[in-house]
């Protein structure tokens, strides 16, 4: 049976998802959950009036032309719209664009990587968290030459913003990572991905790669197959929190069970039983993150383990996009 916080943060979830769907008809369908995922995260419900604020000021301050009015669009504005004041967010989002565009090209999801920043760090230690991020970048393209593309500059930003100040350690951690998880997963790029995701948090790195795949594999022999692409970053999400597999496993099919039955997840339109899956992922995350599980296991990393869920979720709207934008 599930758990009533459980269920809350299921509510909360589709009630957030129809509110992004109907204030966004037009949008990519695929966002609209990912979207979603950002205020519940925060335990926050969207408003309409508010998604709207925002989005009329992005569209007034940045040209037809910008990032901010691309791809990246949905995000940035529910980003911006889970703030108290977004206007102030805003406004230092594009100052923290500006730098970033000193050092990365531009994408949609540098656009993302600004707010991010905005939302977390203090205007003077900014660029010093965007230098170590081109750095960060420049070691993942030494690296993967052929796997390292512009999403990535979002990883590398929030690597540059881990507890742990020295790159090399950071770097070989993201390596370890890599080469362990390519045994157990097929895709190369949604592997690295993960490993970033992994590699945020200071620490030994091979236990929350063992964890991933146990919980994976603990899925597939109760009959229930998680994807092997970008749903894998939202796994590696889950297991950065201090929970035992068979807790997260019990809880994510609960989730999946729960939400079976509800409206985009039956019938011709619904989604895929793998999207499905990882939705499920993301609302057991955000309902550890939003109780008092973090202060109980003496988390000491709190901030990385948040950046980890921003970083599943970059990932996401990285495949989506790039799925919606095959298929047309």
């Amino acid at each position: 049976m599930m758990r009533e916080e459980l269920r809350k943060q299921c509510e909360i979830f589709l009630e957030n998802r129809d509110v992004v769907k109907e204030t966004f008809k037009w949008e990519i369908s695929l966002l609209f959950p990912v979207c979603a995922s950002v205020f519940t995260n925060k335990g926050q419900v969207a408003t309409k009036e508010k998604l709207q604020e925002c989005s009329e000021m992005v569209k007034k301050d940045a040209g037809i032309f910008s990032e901010f009015r691309g791809n990246a669009k949905l995000a940035v504005i529910s980003m911006l719209a889970t703030e108290e004041n977004p206007n102030e967010i805003w406004s230092v989002t594009q100052r923290y664009y500006k730098k970033l565009r000193e050092q990365f090209q531009p994408s949609p999801y540098l656009a993302v990587a600004a707010v991010v920043l905005a939302q977390n760090v203090e205007e003077n230690e900014a660029e010093q968290y965007i230098i170590r991020g081109k750095k960060l970048y420049e070691m993942m393209k030494k690296n993967h030459p052929f796997l390292t593309y512009r999403e990535d500059s979002i990883f590398a930003i929030l690597l540059g913003m881990s507890d742990d100040t020295n790159d090399d350690a950071v770097m070989e951690r993201v390596e370890r990572a890599y080469h362990y998880l390519k045994g157990h997963f097929s895709s190369s790029n949604d592997v690295q991905s993960l490993s970033h995701c992994l590699s945020i948090v200071s620490g030994n790195v091979d236990e929350r790669c063992n964890k991933v795949v146990r919980v994976f594999d603990m899925l597939k022999n109760a009959g229930v197959k998680y994807g092997q692409r970008y749903e894998l970053a939202s796994l590696g999400a889950l297991t950065l929190i201090p929970i035992e597999e068979n807790c997260i496993v019990e809880d994510i099919i609960a989730v999946d069970t729960f939400l079976s039955d509800k409206k985009g997840y039956k019938g011709l339109c619904r989604e895929s039983k793998k999207n499905r899956l990882m939705h499920a992922s993301m609302i057991v995350t955000s309902a550890y993150c939003n109780s008092d599980t973090a202060n109980v296991a003496a988390i000491t990393a709190t901030l990385a383990m948040i950046a980890a869920q921003e970083a599943a979720m970059c990932a996401i709207m990285a495949s989506t996009v790039a799925a919606s934008a095959a298929s047309n």
